[in-house]
């Protein structure tokens, strides 16, 4: 005669009776057909499917690229790209709080206030911060650093609720500037640079024509 036998207390759901299961109960985590109450070690728990389940965060966390480098060979800005290995929710992610930026430069005093910081977002998963200086500068012997922040924050997940790898945590980035910028040129300024260069190019020109000795 068959009878029908319930799934193990800690299941929802199962095949067969009284296992393997298939779905936990609400405070337990599906690993490998069998329900926990706390995931082995080395797995972590999740909710993110709608059920509970016991993840390997080495496949399935999320991986951050750090990468910081001049904007073009003038070398008057620096692009800093967050780059995330899956989709991210912008709108919840703290990403202009996820890092700092410091400045080293020995015997020179400069601050980040010295700076404009701008901040892109140039896909699903990542995003730019620009640096620029505000007007006239010196730099020299500067060192600019990039670091992530040190602990996991509430925020730090993706779109699909999977928490960050702990090498995001304490990643650091570095670039040595030199660069002298000068005070932006007025109105005024830039017309009469504006007409001399187009002297000097007519003038060129001129004396380029074979007849001019």
């Amino acid at each position: 005669m068959n009878l029908c036998e319930a799934c193990n207390a800690s299941c929802y759901y199962c095949t067969n009776s009284p296992s393997p299961c298939q779905q936990c109960n609400s405070g337990y985590y599906l690993y490998n057909q069998i329900c926990y109450d706390t995931c082995p070690t080395g797995l972590f728990e999740s909710n993110a499917t709608g059920s509970g389940q016991c993840l390997d965060c080495n496949v399935v966390c999320v991986d951050l690229t750090l990468s910081m480098y001049f904007a073009n060979s003038l070398e008057k800005q620096i692009y800093i790209d967050m780059v995330f290995s899956q989709t991210m929710n912008f709108n919840t992610f703290n990403y202009k709080s996820f890092q700092t930026i410091t400045i080293s430069s020995g015997n020179m005093h400069y601050t980040i206030d010295m700076f404009n910081v701008t901040y892109q977002i140039t896909s699903g998963s990542s995003y730019r911060i620009i640096l620029q200086p505000l007007g006239y500068i010196f730099l020299y012997n500067a060192t600019f650093t990039v670091t992530t922040e040190a602990q996991p924050n509430a925020t730090d997940y993706s779109s699909l609720g999977m928490p960050f790898k702990t090498t995001n945590y304490l990643q650091t980035a570095s670039l040595n500037w030199f660069l002298i910028q000068g005070p932006p040129f007025s109105g005024l300024e830039e017309n009469i640079m504006t007409s001399l260069a187009t002297l000097s190019q007519k003038t060129n020109n001129f004396l380029d024509l074979p007849y001019v000795q």
